[in-house]
Parts: structure tokens; sequence; C-alpha cells
């Protein structure tokens, strides 16, 4: 054969292997695509990257301002958490309280993109507590979503003034004869009663024995 001939078929030969290997394996794992096998494999690539895991993880926390308790109970905090992001996952909720308090931890269902769940957190206050501030966290892949709390107790009322003990009546003194005023009047009053009897029984004796001289004279 001639030679140009045969470096024709040689050519043809060289040009058909990559477009044979493209029809082989093109619809296979790297799949086919307008822009060629490379960037099939890129896109490709790319897609499994972001369904094991490229997807974004963003939480918003949001729980009441503030609460009121009462020393010696409990109160109950709702939580909610809402996933702004493209994830889908749930959080468990944890609270930082002050000392001699407790607190449950509660943890949400399944949230898929822009889903929200309640969920409440039961809060134990001790008797000697005052208001304090709690801290709701909860983490996601090693970051940390937070929300406060307020619980707010009423200060205990000031004490009153003591009131003033009730006037108590004065016993009255037994009547001592001879002491005082009185017990010198009483003496006098007595002697005078004494001294009139006296009297009128001498007067009366002394009538009844003139009358009784007169009828013996007679």
């Amino acid at each position: 054969m001639e030679p140009t001939v045969v470096r024709a078929i040689c050519v043809l030969l060289f040009l058909s292997i990559p477009a044979a290997w493209a029809d082989s394996y093109g619809s296979g794992a790297y799949g086919s695509g307008p822009y060629g096998i490379g960037e099939t494999a890129r896109t490709q690539l790319t897609i499994s990257s972001e369904t094991g895991g490229g997807c974004t993880i963003n939480y918003t926390f949001t729980s009441l301002a503030s609460v009121n308790g009462t020393p010696g109970s409990s109160v109950t905090v709702p939580v909610t958490v809402f996933n702004a992001g493209t994830c889908s996952g749930s959080v468990t909720i944890t609270a930082i309280v002050p000392a001699g308090w407790t607190a449950t931890s509660a943890t949400t269902k399944l949230l898929g993109k822009d889903q929200s769940d309640t969920v409440n957190i039961t809060v134990t206050i001790p008797a000697a507590a005052a208001t304090s501030t709690l801290t709701f966290n909860g983490t996601v892949s090693g970051k940390t979503y937070t929300s406060t709390t307020t619980v707010t107790i009423p200060a205990a009322p000031a004490p009153g003034p003591t009131p003033a003990p009730a006037p108590q009546p004065t016993p009255a003194k037994e009547h001592e004869p001879g002491v005082g005023p009185s017990g010198i009047m009483e003496f006098l009053v007595v002697s005078l009663t004494l001294i009139v009897v006296l009297l009128v029984g001498f007067l009366y004796y002394r009538r009844a024995s003139i009358t009784r001289i007169r009828i013996n004279c007679w």
C-alpha cells in the first residue's frame, strides 16, 4: 500500500479511539453531558458532596424574654427552634442555671428546611432564690446556638413596724385600811359611827333609868 494511504488509516484509527471510549463510559459511572467527560464527572462529584454533607446548618433559638417564678416551685419555659439552613436535623436543648436550680433537657423533632419545633424546659426554683437569667444551649455539628430567659421573682415585702402592744387595764389594788387619805377618812367615819352608836345607847339607857326613877317615886 502507498505510504500516504497507510498514514491516513492510522490517523482515522487514532481519532476513533476516544470517541469509542466516550460511547462506552459516557453514560456509566460519570454520566454524559454537553461539556465532555471531565466536566460531567466534576459536576456529579459536587452533587454527591452536597448530598453527603455539603448542606448549610443554621438554626435560631427563641425563648420568652422573662417569666414569673416563685421560690420553692417550678416554672416551664418554652423554647422554639427554627431551621434556617438546608440540612435536616434535630437539636437537644439544655439549660445553664444558677447554683441550686435544676432544669430538664428536651430534643426537637427532625426539622427540615424552614421548619420549627417548640419544646418545654422545666426549671425548679430553690426556696431562697432571687431573679436570675437562664441560658438555653443547643449544639449542632460543633456550633452552639443559645437563647436566654429571665426568671423574675418578686422581692419579699419589707417588714412593717411592730405594732404597739394593746394597753392593759391596771389591776385594782386592794384597799389597806389606815394607808393613805382614803384610809384615814374611813377610820374617821367608822369612829364617828361608833361614837354616835354609843351616844345613842347611852342616852337611851339614861332615859330609861330616869323613867324608872319617876315610876318608883310615884
